[in-house]
Protein backbone atom coordinates (compact mmCIF):
# COMPACT_ATOMS: atom_id res chain seq x y z
CA UNK A 1 0.00 0.00 0.00
CA UNK A 2 2.94 2.52 0.80
CA UNK A 3 4.31 1.57 -2.80
CA UNK A 4 0.64 2.69 -4.61
CA UNK A 5 0.60 5.97 -2.29
CA UNK A 6 4.30 6.62 -2.73
CA UNK A 7 3.79 6.19 -6.50
CA UNK A 8 0.45 8.53 -6.56
CA UNK A 9 2.69 11.22 -5.06
CA UNK A 10 5.41 11.15 -7.58
CA UNK A 11 3.33 11.12 -10.39
CA UNK A 12 0.93 14.07 -8.97
CA UNK A 13 4.57 15.98 -8.47
CA UNK A 14 5.08 14.85 -12.38
CA UNK A 15 1.89 16.38 -13.38
CA UNK A 16 2.58 19.51 -11.35
CA UNK A 17 5.81 20.01 -13.08
CA UNK A 18 4.73 19.02 -16.42
CA UNK A 19 1.69 21.89 -15.55
CA UNK A 20 4.24 24.19 -15.18
CA UNK A 21 6.12 23.51 -17.95
CA UNK A 22 3.32 23.85 -20.22
CA UNK A 23 2.60 27.29 -18.61
CA UNK A 24 5.88 28.77 -19.07
CA UNK A 25 5.48 26.84 -22.86
CA UNK A 26 2.52 29.27 -23.11
CA UNK A 27 3.84 32.11 -22.23
CA UNK A 28 6.95 31.75 -24.22
CA UNK A 29 4.13 31.13 -27.51
CA UNK A 30 2.16 33.55 -26.71
CA UNK A 31 4.87 36.62 -26.69
CA UNK A 32 6.64 35.06 -29.73
CA UNK A 33 2.69 35.76 -31.63
CA UNK A 34 3.18 38.95 -30.44
CA UNK A 35 6.25 39.74 -31.63
CA UNK A 36 5.66 37.97 -34.60
CA UNK A 37 2.18 40.14 -35.13
CA UNK A 38 4.79 43.06 -34.73
CA UNK A 39 7.04 42.78 -37.34
CA UNK A 40 4.51 41.31 -39.97
CA UNK A 41 2.92 44.42 -39.40
CA UNK A 42 6.40 46.16 -40.04
CA UNK A 43 6.72 44.05 -43.09
CA UNK A 44 3.67 45.31 -44.49
CA UNK A 45 4.07 48.72 -44.17
CA UNK A 46 7.44 48.53 -45.47
CA UNK A 47 6.27 46.20 -48.58
CA UNK A 48 3.31 49.14 -48.57
CA UNK A 49 6.05 51.82 -48.71
CA UNK A 50 8.32 50.72 -51.03
CA UNK A 51 5.19 50.15 -53.90
CA UNK A 52 3.98 53.51 -53.56
CA UNK A 53 7.90 54.64 -53.62
CA UNK A 54 8.01 52.57 -56.92
CA UNK A 55 4.42 54.89 -58.07
CA UNK A 56 6.05 57.59 -57.41
CA UNK A 57 9.75 57.82 -57.83
CA UNK A 58 11.22 54.45 -59.42
CA UNK A 59 14.72 55.72 -58.68
CA UNK A 60 14.32 56.16 -55.38
CA UNK A 61 12.79 52.30 -55.43
CA UNK A 62 14.92 51.31 -57.10
CA UNK A 63 18.11 52.94 -54.91
CA UNK A 64 16.40 51.54 -52.08
CA UNK A 65 15.94 47.48 -53.00
CA UNK A 66 19.90 47.41 -54.53
CA UNK A 67 20.57 48.87 -50.76
CA UNK A 68 18.26 46.18 -49.55
CA UNK A 69 19.67 43.37 -51.27
CA UNK A 70 23.44 44.19 -51.88
CA UNK A 71 24.25 45.78 -48.01
CA UNK A 72 21.72 44.36 -45.52
CA UNK A 73 22.51 40.53 -45.75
Amino acid sequence: MAVIIFQYITKQRQIENLNNELKITKNKVDSLDSELFVTANQLNRYEITLEKMRENDSTCSLLFEVIMESETE
